[in-house]
């Protein structure tokens, strides 16, 4: 196929800068190796600045004035729109060319459902198969054909093979449009574009490697992702904070900030956006009558989203300048007792918590450096992908015809990495005949 713009990747920014695109009348084909698009924005629920769907995105000038113009990933019509074509488990395997004329070839992984697939659920409900759901970490069940999440986009189920386990195909029969096959093999696919776009986003860090904070080991001590999905309506709880040892509603949680962030050890940064998120979050918790308290090294609310902390010190929560040197779990009841440094009085506390909530240091998503070795773009000493520096540009590389938006280029907040991705369509429309 022949494009103007490959994006690899389908989150926030590589979903808005395909939309900005197509609006030009620009052909774009977006790369994401999972079942749907939406990055991690799917699974967060809310927001800030505005508290809308993390995909229901506003651009505002100002959130005590103006919240400016909406844009709604699911009424864009992502789907629909000519110009734009979505693959869906797809890989980048090699790339070759320049600026006006790269070639692509792309690995795409069979989905066992094709575009006849109506979104009934049918299937599902005749599958009698389920497994832990990984987009909710495991703490509910999908079946082994299944909708990715609620609102994903494209609206197709997918089946995961390896959990069809003495299938009778009880699924193929219950399709009303005969759209599962279970003969679909994987694909090579070759793209012709004049631009590529690289749109990976981010992971948190996986905090296992911090021994003391107790994370795989203590069932109750979770991360900023987990807390969202827990907390959005759609998720394993349906908007309740819980305790995953037990699923009773929690009534006190411990925000831990700059896990793994600000620590020579881990990752020397600030990831810019964590305590906003965290205070957002923490205001949550409040609406539920949780009582919450976080750890803190300094609180840095950017811009105007230090109304987020102005907020929580209002609502009650508390703050301790301090961070946790140490948890432990009773084996019983399941509490922890957090051992926190106290940096203002240069005393150790002891806590008994129900519930922590680590808030790790945002890093590349997987498969960023292979990627930068497909394209041979630099990164920076954090895998970030690197701008051109000759130019002052963020969005630039230093290869003519390959751009970078979003969190592939450094930790953003949603609005930002919109921003990005719009700067990138813009600068592409520009440089391309």
């Amino acid at each position: 196929m022949e494009k103007d713009v490959v994006i690899i990747g389908g989150g926030i920014a590589g979903t808005h800068a395909a939309i900005e695109l197509a609006d030009l009348g620009r052909t774009v084909a977006i790369i994401e190796r999972k079942a749907s698009i939406g990055g991690k924005a799917a699974q967060l629920g809310r927001f800030f600045p505005t508290d809308d769907c993390a995909l229901c995105f506003s651009l505002c000038t100002s959130m005590f004035k103006s919240r400016g113009f909406r844009k709604c990933l699911y009424r864009s019509n992502i789907e629909r729109n000519p110009n734009i074509e979505i693959l869906t488990l797809s890989e980048v395997t090699e790339v070759k060319g320049a600026i006006g004329n790269f070639t692509i070839k792309i690995k795409q992984q069979p989905r066992y459902v094709n575009a006849n697939c109506i979104g009934c659920l049918a299937c599902v409900d005749a599958c009698p198969i389920e497994v832990p759901n990984e987009f909710n970490f495991g703490w509910n069940t999908r079946k082994a054909i299944y909708l990715p999440f609620p609102m994903a986009v494209p609206h197709w189920v997918v089946v995961n093979r390896t959990d069809c386990r003495d299938c009778k195909e009880e699924c193929k029969t219950a399709c009303p449009t005969d759209a599962i096959d279970f003969n679909a093999k994987a694909q090579d696919i070759t793209v012709k574009a004049k631009a590529i776009v690289v749109a990976t986003g981010f992971e948190e860090l996986n905090p296992s490697a911090l021994r003391e904070y107790g994370y795989g080991m203590y069932a109750n001590v979770i991360t900023q992702i987990q807390l969202a999905r827990m907390l959005d309506p759609t998720g394993p709880s349906q908007g309740i904070p819980i305790l995953p040892s037990n699923g009773e509603p929690a009534k006190s949680v411990t925000i831990a900030l700059c896990v793994g962030s600000r620590d020579s050890r881990y990752k020397e940064y600030c990831s810019r956006i964590c305590c906003t998120y965290s205070l957002k979050h923490a205001l949550m918790l409040k609406e539920k009558g949780v009582e919450v308290r976080i750890c803190f090294m300094d609180i840095r609310t950017f811009g105007e989203y230090e109304d987020y902390y102005i907020r929580s010190r209002e609502e009650g929560v508390i703050f301790l300048r301090g961070r946790i040197a140490g948890i432990e779990e009773d084996p019983i009841t399941k509490k922890l007792l957090l051992k926190i440094e106290n940096t203002m009085t240069s005393e150790f506390m002891e806590v008994e918590e129900e519930l922590v909530v680590l808030t790790p240091a945002l890093i590349p998503a997987d498969g960023s450096s292979k990627i930068a070795e497909i394209l041979k773009l630099k990164t920076d000493e954090n895998g970030f992908f690197m701008g051109n520096e000759a130019k002052f540009s963020q969005i630039e590389t230093e290869i003519p015809g390959i751009y970078i938006a979003g969190t592939a280029e450094s930790p953003k907040d949603i609005p930002d990495s919109i921003t990005q991705g719009t700067a990138t369509a813009i600068k592409i429309n520009q440089a391309i005949k």
